[in-house]
């Protein structure tokens, strides 16, 4: 057992957890405010949102059925490839600041010749900074206390995170309570700091990204 593996692993799916999300959901929302049609983009992105309404109990076995088959159990893969799906509320949070960012820009762009994927990283990505920011915490908090699939898919204790391993060693070995306590400290402080620090940027970000509380 060794504190700084799982610290490593954990920061490890924190910052695939984050990159995943934000490059994934902004691309998928990209087409959907940009490129097609409205009645298109409203059909694909309420899929999207339904799948929201599955939980995750019902997938659970048949994705690690899946994740076994690729040869991914017990390694980072079977811990990574799940963030490869985008996250639908992000999506729509995405597609919704797009929308508000003037076609102008985008005319101009086309205009001058610019290819989709330029226009949208030189347009949509600068001016996209306070919901970039928004989702980036939500996900980097969310990742942080996600447990279940880890326990799941990572058996070996030099792949546990922070959570699995306080929660295995806790039941199969023989630990004095004052270490776990401190380990449990160590699990909320990041939460705690990330909320404190940020907070204005939180502010800032749910003012710009048109959510009301």
């Amino acid at each position: 057992y060794s504190f700084f593996a799982f610290m490593y692993n954990t920061i490890l799916t924190l910052v695939a957890a984050v990159i995943c999300e934000v490059v994934l959901c902004s691309l998928t929302a990209y087409p959907l405010s940009k490129l097609l049609n409205k009645k298109v983009a409203d059909r694909v992105l309420l899929y999207f949102l339904a799948t929201l309404m599955i939980p995750f109990v019902c997938i659970m076995i048949p994705q690690l059925i899946m994740v076994k088959s690729w040869g991914m159990y017990n390694n980072y893969g079977g811990m990574l490839i799940t963030w490869l799906y985008p996250y639908p509320f992000y999506i729509y949070l995405f597609k919704g600041f797009f929308d508000r960012i003037p076609g102008a820009y985008f005319d101009a762009a086309r205009i001058d010749g610019s290819s989709e994927l330029n226009t949208f990283l030189k347009i949509c990505m600068p001016m996209s900074k306070p919901i970039i920011t928004l989702i980036a915490l939500q996900t980097l908090v969310g990742a942080w206390g996600d447990f279940f699939w880890y326990f799941l898919v990572a058996n070996k204790p030099n792949l546990w995170t922070l959570n699995v391993a306080i929660y295995t060693i806790s039941k199969t070995t023989q630990v004095r309570q004052n270490l776990m306590m401190g380990l449990s400290v160590v699990t909320v402080l990041p939460v705690l700091l990330v909320t404190a620090v940020f907070s204005k940027q939180i502010k800032a970000s749910i003012i710009s990204s048109g959510i009301k509380g």
